[in-house]
């Protein structure tokens, strides 16, 4: 998951799934967000959003791709 105001990976989890459940657990692991988009997969909207839920399936200029970097150093 990665904020848009700080552009950094505020939660992961690495698996061979992308179960509703787990994605879950990373939405209620992160900070509080008033807007959470995604890209559009039919399983996000599966997961219960604090805030306003935007499934970006046409425009995907509101998701992000994170870096290897960027993912180590939140863990470190």
């Amino acid at each position: 998951m990665v904020s848009r105001l700080l552009r950094q990976i505020v939660d992961f989890d690495v698996a061979f799934d992308k179960s509703p459940m787990r994605i879950q657990k990373i939405v209620d692991n992160a900070p509080w967000a008033d807007i959470y988009c995604s890209d559009g997969w039919n399983g996000y909207m599966d997961v219960i959003y604090p805030g306003t839920y935007i499934r970006n399936v046409h425009d995907k200029s509101n998701t992000f791709f994170a870096t290897t970097e960027q993912m180590l150093s939140k863990k470190a």
